[in-house]
């Protein structure tokens, strides 16, 4: 049977572009228990071109900054226009070890209206992660009115 998908493709897998992919690497495998599905390719240049990593079957590319084929790490001075969101098992310890090994806090930790607790940070190569752990499901009515209050600000 033909599938539009490679072997191990998904529909949709994010790809970063990091500044410093191979110290981005090191560290998402560190706070995030990430890891390579595959060697990196890396350039003459020594720079990254192309990356796969896994986080607990979630997979995601990322590479080093290619400007001269428009591909660009977020700038150092401006806020990021995305952030990827991870649900983690223990969102107190990720974000502390996220915040140890260098990251920014954004967000601090604090449990939420959506049943989670939750952190945003910026890691040390610009990317801005939404990192939770689900605490309890919410009803439909908390929801509404959490959302009538959001609206309202």
């Amino acid at each position: 049977m033909n599938s539009y998908l490679p072997p191990h493709g998904r529909v949709l897998t994010p790809y970063l572009c990091c500044r410093d992919a191979a110290k981005a690497i090191e560290w998402y495998g560190e706070v995030f228990g990430a890891r390579p599905t595959e060697t990196p390719f890396v350039g003459a240049d020594g720079r990254i071109g192309h990356a796969e990593l896994e986080i607990d079957g979630t997979g995601f590319m990322l590479s080093d900054a290619y400007p001269e084929v428009g591909v660009a790490a977020p700038a150092r001075d401006a806020l990021p226009t995305y952030a990827m969101n991870l649900y983690v098992p223990d969102v107190d310890a990720t974000v502390n070890a996220a915040e140890k090994a260098g990251a920014t806090i954004e967000k601090p930790l604090a449990d939420t209206f959506y049943g989670a607790r939750a952190a945003t940070f910026r890691d040390p190569f610009g990317v801005r992660w939404s990192v939770a752990t689900h605490l309890r499901e919410v009803g439909e009515e908390a929801l509404d009115t959490a959302k009538a209050n959001f609206a309202g600000n």
